[in-house]
């Protein structure tokens, strides 16, 4: 009995983790865009053969913003490609963009990732693998004062114009263990 309580008393956290799949999630995200939302964040088939994947695709300027439990031991995984625009699908990719994710509370936003995405090389992997470590923001702490399980958090995904222009495709992009 004295194990259970210290477990309880301690925030262990027995439950199976669980993934949350971003795209599934995207009808109850916050979403802005600097053109027509239903065209600056959709969600699409991108690729081509192998390659080929369910995508979070983003114009540049635009932000998605879930609000999410990040689960003990969690991973944000994804890939990104620049892909054209919706209006010109056989037309150029553009000069590039740069790619931020972000997690934030009521209190304080801090920048995961900047990666800036531009036009494959010939030959190159259509794919560029993203991969975060999120446990600082799940599971228990060693920490009096800090309790991550218990925060909502505002998950970040915003796609900047910079250096260029263009679209983005997030592939597949999931909270797991």
């Amino acid at each position: 009995m004295l194990p259970v309580l210290l477990g309880g008393a301690c925030g262990s956290t027995d439950r199976a983790p669980t993934a949350v799949n971003l795209i599934d999630e995207l009808p109850n995200a916050e979403r802005r865009a600097g053109s027509l939302l239903s065209e600056a964040v959709r969600t699409d088939t991108v690729g081509a053969g192998t390659d080929e994947a369910r995508a979070l695709v983003t114009r540049a300027p635009a932000r998605v913003i879930w609000q999410v439990k990040i689960v003990p031991h969690a991973h944000l995984r994804t890939a990104v490609a620049l892909v054209p625009d919706v209006n010109s699908p056989s037309g150029p990719l553009g000069a590039g963009v740069t790619i931020r994710v972000g997690i934030a509370d009521t209190r304080n936003y801090e920048e995961l990732a900047r990666v800036s995405v531009l036009p494959r090389a010939p030959g190159a992997p259509f794919w560029q693998s993203i991969d975060l470590d999120l446990k600082s923001y799940g599971g228990w702490q060693w920490s009096l004062f800090y309790r991550p399980w218990t925060i909502t958090w505002r998950l970040n995904f915003s796609i900047d114009a910079l250096p260029g222009a263009g679209t983005v495709a997030w592939k597949e992009p999931v909270i797991g263990s």
